[in-house]
């Protein structure tokens, strides 16, 4: 059936893990010859692995091209993260507004609770970014290649397996 490659949950803990700080790395000799999967996921399409064929009738396994899925994922990824930095800009705009308008009629505790409320304000629009980022990643990693290479073997055996039982039959 092919290679599967690292499992599917280890990839979407991948894309909710934050990425790692630019640190130097120390690395004993075996690990840095050890072969990772890449930590960041992206639109590009790698090419699949070839496995060989059940039957030879190569017609019926080739699926038309899913250009336009890709593209609208894409599309929708981008105008998601659009959106969502159009959410941060407002939130820190509101807070910088906040900050700045009415301090000399205030009292100081009155400021010292506008002050607190603005940057919880700007933690919680931060927050919400990271998690909408998140979503488009895990949306982007559900509708990529990689699930569909895998639904299209799974087809390719199930065929196979519908012609075994017919020639049993037979």
């Amino acid at each position: 059936m092919g290679k599967k490659g690292s499992g599917w949950l280890s990839t979407v803990k991948r894309v909710f893990k934050p990425p790692a700080k630019d640190l130097p790395e120390k690395k004993d000799n075996v690990e840095k010859w050890r072969h990772q999967a890449p930590k960041v996921v992206s639109f590009e399409h790698f090419q699949a692995e070839s496995s060989p064929d059940v039957t030879n009738d190569k017609s019926y396994y080739e699926s038309p091209p899913v250009t336009e899925d890709r593209n609208h994922a894409i599309a929708v990824a981008v105008a998601t993260s659009a959106a969502a930095e159009a959410v941060k800009a407002a939130a820190q705009a509101a807070a910088k507004v906040v900050r700045l308008a009415g301090y000399g009629c205030q009292s100081k505790e009155e400021r010292a609770a506008t002050l607190i409320q603005s940057y919880y304000k700007g933690y919680l629009a931060r927050l919400a970014l990271c998690a909408l980022k998140g979503l488009v990643r895990l949306q982007v990693l559900v509708r990529g290649p990689n699930v569909r290479k895998q639904a299209h073997i799974t087809m390719r055996c199930m065929k196979a397996l519908v012609h075994v039982q017919a020639r049993v039959r037979a």
